[in-house]
């Protein structure tokens, strides 16, 4: 019986922290043992590796008003360092130091400004994908300044329809609402202290369209655009 589309997620986002390597201790192994029996394993960690890599472009960006950067470093500490990117072998990202500053940008960067061009670090990173793993969505969030910003991957826009953010508590399973948007040009949400213990809390995000103005019914529709593991980065 082949696997369902809920199963595949969950196999596509466990490759994604083998690669970039989050996946740690009994989980890593199991995983691991499961790729010397399952092709498909080895061929998401592959789409991955090609994923991440083919990202790193450092073309045009798209730069907010220059006050919006200003506001958001008057709210850090100054001189935030920005560690370069480092690749350990072809598999495994040197994830703990250098991701959590430059690397990550590496990864993600598309025609739109990081919040690490302004020596801002990143406390927490969800990088959400299709059903056919195509990034739909990648988010960043700072603790110091309770921004989330967003970095949109194509998307197939429906008219009449906004889009939803949610987390997925890890703590008790719940889906909550993060935020409601009527389309792709929002770069950044400024998070109330609720909002933030969602992030801090989540074991994944999901992004939904939804009625205009949001879910009804505070919970996500059937519509998922794409959804994604939130991982926590530790320090170097």
């Amino acid at each position: 019986m082949g696997r369902t589309v809920s199963q595949k997620h969950d196999d596509s986002a466990i490759a994604f922290e083998y690669v970039i390597g989050t996946l740690e201790g009994s989980e890593r192994k199991a995983f691991e043992q499961r790729l010397q029996n399952e092709e498909g394993l080895l061929t998401l960690i592959q789409q991955w590796e090609e994923d991440l890599s083919s990202l790193q472009d450092t073309s045009a960006t798209r730069v907010p008003n220059s006050n919006v950067w200003n506001n958001i470093q008057s709210q850090l500490k100054p001189e935030k360092k920005v560690t370069k990117i480092s690749w350990r072998e072809r598999v495994k990202w040197s994830l703990y130091g250098a991701l959590t500053c430059l690397g990550i940008v590496a990864i993600i960067l598309k025609p739109w400004r990081s919040p690490l061009d302004a020596g801002i670090p990143i406390d927490y990173v969800a990088i959400m994908t299709t059903q056919q793993d195509q990034i739909s969505l990648t988010t960043m969030a700072n603790s110091a300044s309770k921004i989330l910003w967003l970095n949109w991957g194509e998307q197939n826009i429906k008219p009449n329809l906004d889009y939803q953010l949610w987390a997925k508590s890890r703590r008790d399973g719940i889906t909550r609402s993060i935020g409601v948007f009527d389309n792709e040009k929002t770069e950044y949400l400024l998070l109330s202290e609720a909002n933030w213990r969602l992030i801090t809390d989540a074991e994944s995000l999901m992004l939904t369209f939804e009625e205009q103005g949001g879910s009804p019914v505070d919970e996500p529709s059937t519509s998922i655009v794409a959804q994604g593991i939130c991982v926590r980065m530790k320090p170097s």
